[in-house]
């Protein structure tokens, strides 16, 4: 599991842990389908159950698994009515390439489980700003942490990324879609990228994310818009260059038009 190695060791060396998260989910604390393009997850479950989907593919999540969503990844929680799960969440902001061939899944071994969970409720309480001391302590829990992910990686039946979910081909189309930068190469090219006809990669695309090529590629642009909007630091201007857009007028009506769409699925 060299490479799962490499990826945790990157996690730790060059990888911003921006945020721990230990909750109680309520039952069918479902979230909507959605998509980061700059941030890793990774989801551990104390106890309780629950089911990501992620591009289509549903993963159970159980008590004692530890589950990662990539970057660029389409995915959506829904938490068990009977039996809703209490997790810990692992929030990273990702830079460079995404990780080829990786183990998706976790178990961590139940004589295990309480040290493990010991380690991220007290990472939970080290959020924000902290004084050196206690950020010495964090980026030491954290190292403790990914080395027994590391070892759990070593004893995984889980299947790879990219061979456990049926439709790994789309990827690359979905990875170049989620941007920044925004550029739309249009259907024949991104087909192309992929050795797919136009009509396989529009029919695959929609099972996949339940959405057409440009609708998927047009929502990451107004999410990305949306979140630079409220920031306050860029002018109309650069946020619509900033998106692909030569003239504001086109982005202002595509931005209108999304959140009109965001307040009718409420």
């Amino acid at each position: 599991m060299k490479k799962f190695a490499d990826f945790a060791l990157r996690l730790g060396r060059e990888i911003e842990c921006t945020h721990v998260n230990c909750f109680q989910a309520a039952p069918e604390m479902n979230t909507a389908q959605h998509v980061h393009w700059d941030q890793l997850h990774i989801n551990c479950i104390e106890s309780g159950t629950g089911i990501c989907i992620v591009n289509g593919h549903a993963w159970r999540l159980r008590q004692g698994n530890v589950h990662i969503v990539l970057p660029g990844e389409t995915h959506e929680y829904k938490v068990s009515k009977n039996k809703p799960y209490r997790s810990c969440f692992l929030h990273f902001r990702w830079t460079g390439p995404v990780p080829p061939e990786l183990v998706r899944q976790l178990t961590i071994p139940a004589r295990e489980r309480r040290d493990f969970f010991r380690i991220l409720h007290a990472l939970s309480d080290l959020n924000g700003e902290l004084s050196s001391g206690k950020e010495l302590i964090r980026n030491g829990l954290l190292m403790q942490f990914l080395g027994m992910l590391i070892g759990y990686a070593e004893n995984s039946g889980s299947a790879p990324f990219g061979k456990e979910i049926p439709c790994g081909e789309l990827y690359p189309v979905i990875r170049q879609l989620t941007g920044p930068p925004f550029e739309y190469p249009g259907l024949d090219a991104l087909a192309e990228s992929v050795g797919m006809s136009r009509r396989k990669l529009t029919s695959l695309f929609r099972k996949v994310t339940g959405k057409s090529v440009k609708q998927y590629y047009l929502q990451n642009v107004m999410r990305h818009a949306e979140s630079i909007i409220h920031s306050g630091e860029f002018r109309i201007a650069d946020i619509a260059r900033q998106c692909g857009y030569s003239n504001c007028q086109n982005f202002l009506a595509g931005y209108r038009k999304f959140q009109e769409e965001k307040m009718s699925d409420k």
